[in-house]
């Protein structure tokens, strides 16, 4: 055959191709080679749970997963495959441009570029970190917390990658930038931290569609399943410590017959094997899934490591929040981590709030700046207790909390109350809170949260500020909030519902701090959290009252 007629051939084979890959999933099958740990062309074999997703049209498709679990290649085949049939520009979201945006375009986009012949020459223009243009469709890779870097992109189609660890905000900001659009989807996915928050809030507000597979031991359908040790679910452990050897013999089983299921689960999981069933009734316009690592077939996600991760997790709090969060893919909050309704419910007692000073007692101001002035007055009575802390000695009565406009405002509280002490939020009103406390001489200080300072010393002062203090921001909190749990605190019987959102929305979370070491921190839940750090600023207010305050380190 000659040259130019096999060229017509290939080219007429190209064209027809072309016109086959009208869906994301066959455009992923025809064009897309991976690289490892399962180098060669994409394959729905090891991932048969995500062909579905990768043709949902629904305009909001959200994931609320374990990871590993292969959904962030579905987003990249989804916005490669808008990028070159659909003709149509793509905003991809993660949490920072650095190192997570940047890490994503050099560590996951080159290497499917490079892979993959087709996809190479989709593209005349690679060398931007955060702009690859396909013809006339370009490919936006951003960082959420840059509101610059989000403006101006008028794009329909925004991947948003591990949804959780970016500002509540970022949501209605990028969605902004499809309004207008006459195409448009929302890609969410993410590993989940809170309850009802995050892309747990989508999944629910979604259709929670779970992965049914037909059981080669009953030959009913049933789901993977984990609850907890007491409800093992499809996980049968073999040991009761996670450093026992004999761990590794847990095995999945089905939950009707008990027998064991095949620990190969490719062909158990094969797509004409599989089904995704939605477990909310109630109509909805979000198609949201959920999946665990007990559907994993990588040896590294398998059941025993599963029962090694559930074990530990008993013992070690940021292991079960790992284990929740990694492995089950659910949300977690410890028992103790968040103010809870009923907390605040035994805390409200039967005075209303106050507009003077009672008498004899000790009172304090905290005050937090956020498009509102917040604030929170306090009086402290002792305890017959024998601790040497104060803030652990003393009993909390909330006279009166809420906001005000201007800073002068505040002076009346002065006054009014015989405030000894009040702690202010440095930022983001630095010159008027400095102008605060030199209107009160000695009785106002100036604050700045950091990370990182040791239990026996949790404020320092500045020597070159005479208004300024750093405080330890989570053993305050922890201080200030611990009030709720142990009951040392009473609020006004009228406590406004703010002040009571507020209070909730802390959370305490684990991480990992540069050193590799577990830390604990507070984050915020959702919603405005001021008040919170009002009340954080009166336990600060109250040791800087006791005559703590003088020496550089307290």
């Amino acid at each position: 055959m000659k040259k130019s007629q096999k060229r017509f051939n290939s080219i007429i084979a190209a064209g027809l191709q072309r016109r086959s890959v009208s869906k994301a999933s066959k455009w992923a099958v025809a064009y897309r080679v991976m690289g490892k740990p399962h180098p060669g062309p994409w394959s729905f074999e090891r991932y048969s749970w995500l062909e579905q997703c990768h043709d949902d049209e629904a305009e909001v498709v959200a994931w609320q997963k374990a990871a590993q679990m292969g959904v962030s290649e579905s987003a990249i085949n989804k916005a490669l495959f808008a990028l070159d049939i659909l003709k149509e520009s793509v905003l991809y979201l993660l949490p920072n441009s650095k190192p997570d945006a940047s890490d994503f375009s050099v560590g996951r986009f080159d290497p499917a570029l490079e892979a993959s012949p087709h996809i190479k020459s989709m593209f005349t223009e690679t060398q931007n970190i955060g702009m690859k243009k396909a013809g006339s469709a370009i490919l936006y890779i951003r960082g959420s917390r840059s509101d610059s870097q989000l403006k101006s992109i008028p794009t329909g189609r925004i991947f948003y990658d591990e949804y959780d660890e970016m500002a509540p905000s970022v949501r209605s900001m990028a969605a902004e930038r499809a309004s207008g659009q006459e195409s448009k989807q929302e890609y969410l996915l993410s590993t989940p931290t809170i309850p009802g928050k995050g892309i747990n809030a989508i999944f629910k507000d979604g259709d929670q569609k779970v992965l049914f597979f037909r059981c080669p031991r009953c030959g009913q359908w049933e789901d993977l399943t984990f609850t907890s040790l007491d409800e093992p679910g499809s996980l049968v452990i073999t040991a009761e410590a996670h450093n026992d050897p004999s761990v590794a013999d847990s095995h999945l089983i089905c939950k009707k017959t008990k027998l064991a299921l095949p620990p190969d689960k490719r062909i158990m999981l094969a797509r004409d094997n599989i089904i995704w069933v939605p477990q909310n009734t109630t109509p909805t316009s979000i198609s949201s899934y959920h999946i665990n690592q007990l559907y994993s077939n990588a040896a590294a996600s398998g059941p025993a490591a599963f029962a090694k991760s559930a074990l530990e997790s008993l013992t070690d709090p940021f292991v079960a929040q790992e284990f929740a969060k990694n492995k089950r893919g659910v949300p977690y909050v410890e028992s103790g981590s968040q103010i809870t309704d009923q907390e605040i419910r035994e805390a409200l007692g039967s005075y209303i709030s106050q507009s003077y000073a009672p008498a004899g007692n000790l009172i304090t101001l905290g005050v937090d700046i956020g498009t509102r002035i917040h604030y929170e007055i306090t009086s402290y009575t002792l305890t017959n207790g024998t601790s040497i802390d104060m803030n652990l000695n003393t009993i909390a009565r909330v006279l009166r909390s809420g906001y005000v406009g201007q800073f002068e405002e505040l002076d009346h509280f002065m006054y009014a109350f015989n405030i000894v002490m009040a702690v202010v939020d440095a930022q983001p009103e630095k010159r008027k809170a400095v102008e605060f406390a030199q209107r009160f001489p000695g009785r106002v200080r100036v604050n700045y949260y950091i990370e990182g300072l040791s239990n026996t010393t949790p404020i320092k002062e500045q020597s070159d500020d005479s208004y300024a203090l750093k405080v330890d921001r989570t053993f305050w909190m922890d201080t200030a909030l611990g009030r709720f749990h142990n009951r040392t605190i009473t609020l006004p019987a009228d406590t406004s519902e703010e002040y009571k959102d507020h209070i909730k929305a802390p959370v305490r979370r684990y991480g990992r701090d540069a050193g590799n070491n577990v830390v604990a921190r507070y984050v915020n839940a959702g919603g405005a959290d001021h008040l919170a750090h009002a009340r954080t600023y009166n336990e600060i207010a109250l040791r800087l009252a006791v005559g703590h305050g003088q020496s550089q380190s307290i």
